[in-house]
């Protein structure tokens, strides 16, 4: 163990230099720190009692990292890790990156999220994003109850108040932490976490919110990139707010048509005007959280063909059968997410006057769905950073080109990540581009047991055991 440790602190004395050239590949990162005393290490133990259990063998520990990378030997904060060791030829470390934003990579020590062959080839390890730990955010639910979806300006404004309070109250009780939850500071952490492995490199299956780390880690370490995908990219250069929304709109609003082409097919009707006589019965109703209900049902029930029966059916119970659907919940109190997420975009809206064209724009854009659920509820919420204090200390930025830039997929009909945004991450790094044209979110998933592997797995599997890039630019929709 004593061996272990002093070649990982060996391994970590050019920990600053190559932070420091990171920073040089990508224009306008954050320069990083100067000379500093701190020396990442990992230190291993067993694994607590969780239900799901840790699998046999898995090693979970802590990993301390500035809160502030440009004060490194300043406060510090702490990362859960897991780890599940090779059983094969092993080629390295495989870094799992999760979503969210805000998700557990220490999941990957209790989940299987890839085929046995290429667990058996890597040490898989995941680590929780800084926040994540218990106690580290810390914060006081406002007394307002604000609707997710606001249809008035009042509505809007009290939305915009309890962004405010949210995000006044988490730094108060939080302190430096909370102003350094963005992607870049994920990214350094990462670097922090292949000095402690003591890793040349880093090989990184990341997905959704995963992918912004994954995108950025190479743009400032790419001289410690192995084998790296990302699934489900995000766009980092999108450009404002509204954006953002418009694109995350389209998409929906495009499987809706599938669905009313499906509709027709299936049932010989008008699928479009079962879609509007339902929002209108919504409407009348005057409560914009049966509308939010309504909107997230339209989302999510036309996300894949195999719930396209369900849309019909509860489309079926609004427009004919006078169930308007549950009332939805109240905004969502998810400080940790919202805040990743407002660090890392800029994405004002320009007030109640601005988000109003927006909806007009919309309206006419796409009449089915009129606005993406994510603009209000989830954690990727724009809504949600109106009226959010702090600094973007991530601003949006183009990708730059890179020498080892892996490869980039996305589904064709994804509605939480559009197809456009994998394909412009992906042209901006020069990252090999595999289109899933299937729906759903998230390409990459291990196969059932006893069950063959989907196009995508071959492809991708292939390409983290070998190194061979993909074969094929497209796989086709499972059935």
């Amino acid at each position: 163990m004593a061996v272990l440790i002093i070649a990982i602190l060996n391994s970590a004395m050019n920990f600053v230099a190559l932070a420091m050239a990171g920073t040089i590949a990508m224009t306008g990162l954050p320069a990083a720190a100067a000379a500093t005393s701190y020396r990442p290490v990992i230190v291993w133990g067993q694994c607590e009692v969780t239900q799901p259990p840790f699998k046999p063998g898995a090693e979970c520990g802590t990993l301390e990292v500035p809160v502030d990378w440009d004060r490194p030997d300043g406060e510090k904060t702490k990362l859960a890790v897991s780890r599940v060791k090779a059983t094969g030829n092993r080629l390295g470390v495989l870094v799992w990156g999760p979503g969210g934003p805000g998700l557990r990579g220490t999941n990957a020590g209790i989940s299987t999220f890839f085929n046995e062959d290429v667990s058996a080839a890597y040490d898989v390890v995941g680590y929780d994003p800084r926040g994540l730990n218990p106690g580290q955010v810390r914060c006081t639910e406002p007394d307002i109850k604000a609707v997710q979806l606001p249809t008035t300006e009042q509505e809007f404004q009290q939305r915009v108040e309890y962004n405010r309070q949210v995000s006044e109250s988490c730094r108060a009780q939080t302190g430096a932490l909370f102003d350094h939850l963005d992607s870049i500071s994920d990214a350094r952490d990462m670097e922090a976490l292949r000095i402690a492995l003591g890793e040349q490199v880093l090989n990184y299956d990341g997905g959704s919110y995963g992918t912004m780390r994954g995108q950025l880690y190479p743009q400032l370490f790419p001289d410690r990139v192995g084998r790296w995908v990302n699934d489900s990219n995000m766009d980092h250069s999108l450009r404002t707010g509204a954006q953002f929304i418009t694109d995350v709109t389209l998409a929906v609003e495009q499987n809706l048509k599938d669905w009313s082409a499906w509709y027709r097919k299936t049932n010989g009707g008008n699928g479009d005007v079962l879609i509007h006589r339902a929002r209108a019965k919504v409407a009348l109703a005057k409560d914009p959280r049966l509308m939010e209900s309504l909107l997230s049902d339209l989302t999510i029930l036309s996300s894949n063909p195999s719930q396209w029966p369900d849309l019909t059916t509860v489309l079926d119970a609004r427009a004919y059968g006078g169930d308007l659907g549950q009332p939805a919940d109240p905004v969502r109190f998810n400080p940790v997410a919202q805040a990743i997420y407002c660090s890392d975009w800029n994405v004002s809206l320009g007030g109640w006057s601005g988000f109003q064209k927006l909806r007009r724009e919309l309206g006419q854009k796409a009449p089915r769905i009129q606005i993406g659920w994510q603009t209000f509820n989830s954690s990727l919420s724009v809504l949600g950073c109106q009226g959010w204090t702090g600094k973007v200390g991530n601003p949006r930025r183009d990708l730059a080109k890179l020498d080892r830039p892996g490869v980039s997929v996305n589904i064709r009909h994804d509605v939480r990540t559009p197809y456009t945004w994998g394909e412009t991450a992906a042209k901006q790094s020069g990252a090999f581009h595999l289109a899933d044209e299937g729906y759903g979110h998230i390409a990459h998933t291990p196969s059932s047991p006893g069950d063959p592997k989907s196009c995508i797995s071959e492809q991708l599997d292939t390409y983290l055991l070998t190194g061979r890039l993909p074969t094929r630019s497209s796989c086709p929709a499972m059935e």
